[in-house]
């Protein structure tokens, strides 16, 4: 991508992997004129502008520069408003945003609460953490586990890379649902490198390489995912279909 880029020939989804990698190496400047080029990307077909402002709000300062595409509020930037406030530590408006998003989509909002919980409590707001963690899912249930335990969860979102991680996993996520697998892989791709110990990346990464008929490639992130105390059964449960896939029906 850094090649093509100096030749002046970067594709549009290039330039959001650069972007990443200017996140993961905290060159703030840099990964401030890789939106300016998402931006003036937008004029194109399959321009990634739309993405700008989302991962702006993780910048140090915040990014507030608009999009060419004017959208009207949606679930990826309200959920990105509440997981900016919480990581900042806006405890209180960032579980309001949760809260009403988990009253108009409970489905989608679970994985949102499990992630939100996740970042309050690496703040040490156990208590608080655990009050979204509302449900008896084995995800949530082992969650709330984690959240009194001692350690960090891999799950928690408080940073530009890991920011940028949630947003294009999401947005993989639902690519996978729409059936549109080779732009759910690149996306899924790029926030495994955002957030290489996120298990919940990876998860997804792995749900788009399988529904891109790659379950050779799909189950090498599965089985390092069995025995995450969180996603580990999702994990498991994807490994038998890929298994299936592979003719390994024993």
């Amino acid at each position: 991508a850094q090649v093509l880029d100096r030749a002046a020939t970067l594709p549009p989804d290039a330039r959001v992997l650069l972007y990443v990698v200017a996140v993961r190496e905290r060159d703030w400047s840099a990964a401030r004129a890789r939106l300016i080029g998402m931006r003036d990307d937008d004029r194109q077909a399959g321009g990634f502008g739309f993405l700008a402002p989302l991962l702006g709000a993780w910048l140090p300062g915040g990014d507030d520069a608009p999009s060419r595409r004017e959208e009207r509020s949606n679930a990826y930037e309200a959920e990105n408003r509440a997981l900016v406030a919480l990581a900042q530590g806006r405890s209180i408006e960032g579980g309001r945003i949760v809260r009403a998003l988990w009253a108009t989509d409970p489905y989608r909002a679970t994985s949102l609460r499990i992630v939100a919980a996740a970042t309050i409590a690496a703040r040490g707001e156990k208590s608080v953490a655990s009050a979204l963690l509302v449900g008896d899912d084995i995800s949530t249930t082992a969650m709330r586990r984690a959240v009194a335990g001692k350690r960090r969860s891999p799950l928690a979102v408080d940073d530009a890379a890991r920011g940028a991680a949630f947003v294009l996993s999401r947005m993989a996520g639902d690519l996978i649902t729409d059936n549109t697998p080779r732009s759910a892989v690149t996306l899924a791709r790029f926030a495994t490198f955002a957030d290489p110990a996120n298990p919940r990346v990876a998860l997804i990464a792995a749900g788009a390489l399988a529904a891109a008929k790659r379950p050779a490639a799909a189950r090498v992130l599965v089985d390092r995912l069995v025995a995450d105390p969180v996603y580990g059964n999702d994990a498991a449960s994807l490994r038998v279909d890929l298994l299936e896939a592979m003719g390994e029906t024993d």
